[in-house]
Order: C-alpha cells, then sequence, then structure tokens
C-alpha cells in the first residue's frame, strides 16, 4: 500500500494552499446560469478567475497529469469527496520456527485489522505478541480481541488457529513478533480495513457514582442501584403487598373472642409453676383403657444414645470422681478411676456349703489367699525357706530319669553318626576341650588337608594366572599339584594380592622374579602328591595363590588345596 495522493488530490490541496497564501490575489467567481464554460474571463489586477461546472452528474476517470473541471452545487458550493484508502493485506510470519521480528504490515490511514494465527504444534510457551509502531522506531504492545471469545490479549500461546482484530487507528505498522520460542511452526497472515474499529465490552466493571457499584448482600449504600419492582400498579397508586395472600397467616393479638358455642365460663386449667406441685392434674394416656404412653428415647444431652441390644440401652457408669471405669483386658494405660473389688478376712477358714457364695478371703495384711490342694481337694501347704526357695522331697533317695527324648527329638541310642537327637558331650582332658595325638611328650596336630574339604583346580594358562582366591584370616594349603610344560617355559609359585599376586608378592615355590624361577624343557614338569597332608604351605593369610611363568608356553597340569 502508498501513502501517496491521487494527482486530482494533490491539484485540489495546492489550490486550497494558494488560496490561503493568498487570498487577495486569487477570487474563485461562478457565473448563475453559465452552460458552455466560456464565462470565466482573466481579471485585470494580476487577479485569476477560478470557476467550477455544475453537473450532477460525475465525470469519468482522469489519467495522471490531464485536467478536468471542478464540480460544484447550483449555490455555487465547492463539491470536495473524501475517498477512504484501500485495504491491504500481508504475511506477518511465514513457517517461523524461532524468535523474529517477522514482517510489519502497513496500517498508515487504517482503522483496524485482523491476523489469522497459525501456531502448528506450538508448546513450551512459544509466544506470539502483538505489536504496533508509530514511528518505525519504537514499538509497543497492542490489545486485540480473539474473535468469536471474550478474551482479550496482547500476546496468545495457543496452539492451533486462532483470529485476532486489533484497532490501528494512528499506526503505521503492525508486527506480531515471535518470543519465547520452544516448539511449532507459525505462520501469520493480516488484512487491514479502514472501517472504524468497533469498540469491544469485554468483562466490564458496573460505576456507580465513579466507584464499584455494590455486590452481593448487605446495606444499602451510595453505590446501590436504584431498581423498580415491576407490578400491575405502573404508578403503585396502592401499597405492594408483601403478604402471602391467600394462604392462612399466623394470628398474633392481645385478646381475641373465643370460637362460637364456647362458654366462658369453662374450666381451664392452671399449669402452674415448675417445680411446684399444681391442684389441676392433667392425666397422659395412650390408647384406650389407660394404656402407658410409649417413649421412644434417641438422644440423650443432645447426643444418639448407644444401644447394647435391641430394646437395651447402654449406659455408662463413672467413678467418684466422674470419669469412667473402663479399663483394658491387656496391658494399657489405667483409667482415673479403677472399679475397687475387695476381699474378706476371717480368722477361721469358712465351710460354704454347695451352691452358696461368699466373698473372696484374704489374710490378716489383705492380701488374697491361694492355697494347693490335692486330687482329693485337701489343702495342702507349700514350704518355701527365707532365701525364696521352694524345699521339694520325693519319696526315694535315688530318683531315676528315664530320658526319653533330647531336644525334642528321640533320643539316638548305639553307635552311629551324630544327630539331633544324639546329647553333646566333652572329654575331660589337660587341653582347651580339642582331642590331639600325644605321645607322652609332644602333640601331634591334624593336618589341615586332613580336616578340611579339598578344592580342585584345573591348570591350563599360557600367562600368569592366579589359581586361589584369599580367604579372610585363612591359608592356603596344597595338598597336590601336577604340572607339565608343553615347551621350555619358567615357572613360579607366589602369593601376593592382586589379580596376579603383583603386590606384597612372596615367593612359595621359585622365585618372585619370573625368569629366575623353576626352568623345565619341553614335556618336562613335576608331581606332588600328599594326600591328607600338605605338600605346600602358604606364606601367610589373606593371600591369593598364582603360577607365573617367564614366557608365553602352554602350561597344564592339576591343584588341589584347602584353606584353614
Amino acid at each position: 500500500m502508498t501513502n501517496e495522493r491521487t494527482p486530482t488530490m494533490r491539484r485540489l490541496w495546492l489550490l486550497l494552499l494558494l488560496l490561503a497564501l493568498v487570498p487577495d490575489r486569487l477570487h474563485a467567481a461562478a457565473y448563475p446560469g453559465q452552460t458552455d464554460k466560456t464565462g470565466f474571463t482573466e481579471g485585470s489586477g494580476g487577479m485569476v478567475m477560478m470557476g467550477c461546472d455544475v453537473n450532477d452528474t460525475r465525470g469519468g476517470n482522469v489519467s495522471e497529469d490531464n485536467a478536468t473541471v471542478a464540480r460544484c452545487t447550483n449555490k455555487g458550493d465547492l463539491k470536495v469527496s473524501q475517498s477512504a484508502s484501500t485495504s491491504a493485506s500481508g504475511t506477518l510470519q511465514s513457517s517461523a520456527t524461532g524468535n523474529g521480528n517477522g514482517t510489519s504490515l502497513s496500517t498508515d490511514g487504517m482503522a483496524s485489522a485482523v491476523l489469522t494465527v497459525n501456531c502448528s504444534s506450538c508448546s513450551g510457551g512459544t509466544t506470539v505478541n502483538f505489536e504496533g509502531t508509530e514511528d518505525n522506531s519504537n514499538w509497543t504492545a497492542v490489545t486485540a480481541v480473539q474473535i468469536g471469545t471474550a478474551t482479550l490479549a496482547t500476546t496468545t500461546t495457543t496452539s492451533g488457529i486462532t483470529f485476532w482484530e486489533l484497532p490501528v487507528a494512528n499506526f503505521v505498522n503492525l508486527r506480531a513478533r515471535i518470543s519465547s520460542y520452544s516448539a511449532g511452526t507459525i505462520t501469520i497472515t493480516g488484512h487491514t480495513s479502514p472501517m472504524p474499529w468497533n469498540a469491544k465490552v469485554v468483562n466490564a466493571n458496573l460505576l456507580m457514582g465513579g466507584t464499584a457499584a455494590d455486590g452481593n448482600s448487605g446495606n444499602k449504600s451510595a453505590q446501590t442501584q436504584r431498581i423498580v419492582i415491576a407490578t400491575d400498579q405502573p404508578q403503585l397508586t396502592n401499597a405492594l403487598k408483601v403478604d402471602g395472600s391467600a394462604v392462612t397467616q399466623p394470628v398474633s393479638a392481645a385478646s381475641l373472642p373465643l370460637p362460637s358455642g364456647a362458654s366462658t365460663a369453662a374450666k381451664q386449667p392452671a399449669l402452674g409453676t415448675a417445680g411446684s406441685a399444681s391442684s389441676d392434674v392433667i392425666s397422659v394416656q395412650g390408647i384406650a383403657s389407660m394404656t402407658p404412653v410409649q417413649t421412644d428415647v434417641t438422644k440423650v444431652g443432645g447426643s444418639s444414645v448407644s444401644t447394647a441390644a435391641t430394646g437395651v440401652q447402654k449406659v455408662g457408669v463413672v467413678g467418684n470422681g466422674g470419669a469412667t471405669v473402663d479399663s483394658t483386658v491387656g496391658a494399657g494405660t489405667a483409667p482415673t478411676n479403677q472399679v475397687v473389688t475387695g476381699c474378706l478376712y476371717n480368722s477361721t477358714e469358712p465351710s460354704p456349703s454347695n451352691g452358696q457364695a461368699l466373698a473372696v478371703q484374704c489374710d490378716s495384711k489383705g492380701r488374697e489367699r491361694q492355697v494347693i490342694m490335692d486330687a482329693a481337694g485337701n489343702t495342702r501347704g507349700a514350704n518355701v525357706n527365707s532365701s525364696n526357695q521352694l524345699s521339694v522331697s520325693v519319696d526315694n533317695s535315688n530318683v531315676s530319669t528315664n530320658i526319653a527324648q533330647m531336644n525334642g527329638v528321640t533320643v539316638t541310642m548305639g553307635n552311629g553318626a551324630s544327630g539331633t537327637g544324639v546329647q553333646r558331650v566333652t572329654l575331660a582332658n589337660d587341653g582347651t576341650g580339642v582331642l590331639k595325638q600325644w605321645d607322652g611328650t609332644n602333640t601331634a596336630n591334624v593336618d589341615a588337608c586332613a580336616s578340611v574339604a579339598h578344592t580342585k583346580v584345573a591348570i591350563n594358562q599360557t600367562a600368569s594366572t592366579k589359581l586361589i582366591s584369599q580367604t579372610s584370616a585363612k591359608t592356603n594349603y596344597i595338598c597336590n599339584i601336577v604340572l607339565v610344560v608343553q615347551a621350555a617355559e619358567i615357572v613360579n609359585i607366589v602369593e601376593g594380592t592382586g589379580s596376579t599376586c603383583g603386590t606384597s608378592t612372596a615367593a612359595i615355590m621359585g622365585s618372585t622374579t619370573a625368569s629366575q624361577g623353576m626352568s623345565f624343557a619341553a614335556n618336562g614338569g613335576f608331581t606332588m602328591v600328599g594326600g591328607n597332608a600338605a605338600v605346600i604351605t602358604g606364606s601367610g593369610t589373606n593371600l591369593d595363590l598364582c603360577l607365573t611363568q617367564n614366557g608365553s608356553n602352554r602350561v597344564s597340569g592339576y591343584l588341589d588345596y584347602v584353606q584353614r
């Protein structure tokens, strides 16, 4: 769109400017009744006479730089017509996928604009900002109305297609800037119009006297709106009825006449005063023949009653201090007031007959009496000495004991393997309870290979290898070993830590240096068989055992070991 005026408009503005600058030199005259347009002549004194054509029919289009005759009314008044600017369209954002100002839409001479915002798959806060400028340098937010809704906003983050109408009068350009881009593809097209902007009222607040009107219930004030209740009396000639017409209403009066036929001398019972006897007694009965009136107590003190069974009301018992006396069956916090039970002391034991009841008996100290009875029901005593030891006597001096079970299992008899029914016994000796061989001077220890289950390892390697992994607080014992080399090789048996015993290394057979160990020719090797006796003992505890070699020839064999 262009801001330039048409040639005709330019000439009209120039003419008006000349008339304003030199009013004493330029004059226009119209000769009433002149039809041939020849009545305009050049006057004297440098004055130019200007006329117009009285014609109600509008002429054809005039091309640029060609002249035409001005038209006026039959009163000689110059006709002036102002045409609105032509509307314009444009694309403000085209498939945008990031932040940016986009392309501005010219709004000079326009009153309103409509934007179509297509924010496809937008999410994460991607924002379109509506902004206008007056000087093409400074931009400000423009409030838009989302068409079809009551939404007023200067930005939108809505995904999908939305339509927005904006006022753009006095702005020269409009833009839809993208900010806080996260995701989506944005295309925005716009259309401007010279048609006036129709102001929208959205969520307006009602004011009374310049202050927000009263809302909800409450007392009247200067901000309370006056209203008229619709009635069938436009002028409210009669009082407006607010009672329940045609409905029976309650009546209150100091005195009322008696119903027809009532006797004023009839006896009226004196209700009397609460708490005092009354001379007039009113009997209340249920059905005929003085059947007692049935009552149904559903609440006591405002609370619903509880029942122990159908027709049986549950009642609460409180102690002397007003607190509950209920206690728990198991261990629990004692109630404030417990139900106290007592016992009766008699120096002579009572002798109740069958079916009779009597109080629990206690001794002279108030302690409940407990007695031991025999099978015949006779009272028997128990002897307890000063050390609280109960004396028990048996009929025979030697008590025979027959043990049928041990640890809940039938006792195992005779020679055989140990089991849960075999009683553990200790053999008396001068040592720590461990049975050892002794020749009268020296004690023999049991070899590790004879007391611990063996672990077997197959040897087949071409590089140094860990054969035994350490066990906490235990020593390695080799019971049997066979070793053969495929080609000439130097081997060593060492202990230490690490993948190949490289840390804290100690030699068991050979050397800690691989090249200085046991040298064997091709197919050479050695065999050591101890059976239940160790042939190689480790140097300490918590150590790995490795077979190292100087070359890369194959070494094969067999290892049998224990750890103790």
